[in-house]
């Protein structure tokens, strides 16, 4: 198939480079089934890959001239928190109570404002491993979070970032926090990967591509195709979490070999070279059910402006909209 990456938004190296990332990763595609259309009129899909655009539905992609004229065949990538779409989506954002598999297919975080290179370089098999269990991240997101911070067991390691993000961070502290990270996650048995505002989550990716095993705690989260999780992964149910301790421990014997099973199911399925042809095999399976896609099956979406996130949200949207206009008029005067 030909595909046609595109953005609908102002492009940006550092907030928007999805459809770059996509280009570059078929430049080195390893399947070389499909390739990439010059013109969106020579594609058989089109692709909108996008990040977090100011535009938290993706409004701008609906009336963008290339959706317009061929929305028959266009589909959405994005990694936004809150997945509320109105075209056929592949997101690592999609909620299992939402899911309709006529316009949605799970998929994984293709690429990160701020990728921690540590974790690139980072090899978990041969490590010396000092904790069964270990989570760095923010408490503040989730509930799930908080409830992991509580767990009380000599052999884990766990810190509330709540107070830093790392995207803030000034560049020889961000280092610093990202090569801690990356040291406590090689010394660790198993990453806790729990849900944050997002069902899924980076550590999860971080966690495979170091060949540690990674214990999902998502009850919202949607496995992607592809992957044998089982054979790699711990999930976990929210109402599990005091359990976590003693369900390692039954496991660390088997750590090491699911970290490899880990690493490579990430150069399998996640590595840089393997997303082009990946996002689009998802993106063809969404198309073989276009036809049967009209507007009732996006009414259950729409039905969610009223849930009070996304009812503020949308106020919020359209205000800040108005104000950007406003300032725009009043330049031109």
């Amino acid at each position: 198939m030909k595909i046609f990456v595109t953005s609908a938004y102002p492009y940006d190296s550092r907030s928007n480079f999805g459809s770059t990332y996509l280009r570059e990763s078929a430049v080195h595609d390893p399947f070389k089934v499909h390739c990439l259309a010059d013109h969106p009129e020579d594609a058989d899909l089109i692709i909108f890959a996008e990040h977090h655009p100011y535009d938290p539905y993706f409004f701008k992609v609906l009336r963008d001239p290339v959706y317009q004229k061929f929305k028959h065949k266009c589909y959405l990538y994005h990694d936004n928190d809150h997945s509320l779409t109105f075209l056929p989506t592949v997101s690592p954002s999609i909620q299992l109570r939402d899911y309709n598999p006529l316009i949605h297919r799970s998929y994984a975080y293709i690429f990160q404002i701020d990728h921690n290179h540590a974790v690139a370089a980072a090899r978990g098999e041969d490590h010396q491993k000092k904790y069964l269990f270990s989570f760095i991240g923010a408490s503040r997101t989730n509930p799930i979070r908080k409830a992991i911070l509580s767990l009380d067991h000599p052999e884990s390691y766990l810190e509330d970032t709540s107070d830093r993000n790392s995207w803030e961070l000034r560049e020889s502290d961000k280092k610093a926090y990202f090569s801690s990270y990356a040291q406590v996650s090689l010394a660790s048995h198993f990453i806790l990967c729990p849900a944050g505002i997002s069902p899924n989550s980076y550590r999860l990716y971080e966690s495979m591509e170091m060949g540690i095993a990674p214990v999902i705690i998502s009850d919202e989260w949607i496995p992607s195709q592809g992957p044998q999780w089982e054979s790699f992964a711990i999930r976990v149910s929210a109402a599990e979490i005091n359990q976590i301790p003693a369900i390692l421990q039954a496991k660390e014997k088997d750590a090491a070999a699911m970290g490899k099973l880990a690493r490579q199911a990430w150069l399998d399925w996640f590595a840089k070279d393997k997303q082009f042809h990946l996002l689009t095999e998802a993106c063809a399976q969404l198309h073989q059910h276009r036809s049967k896609v009209t507007a009732s099956t996006y009414l259950k979406q729409y039905g969610r402006f009223s849930e009070p996130f996304h009812f503020r949200n949308l106020l919020r949207f359209y205000k800040n909209q108005l104000k950007k206009k406003l300032g725009q008029a009043i330049i031109r005067l």
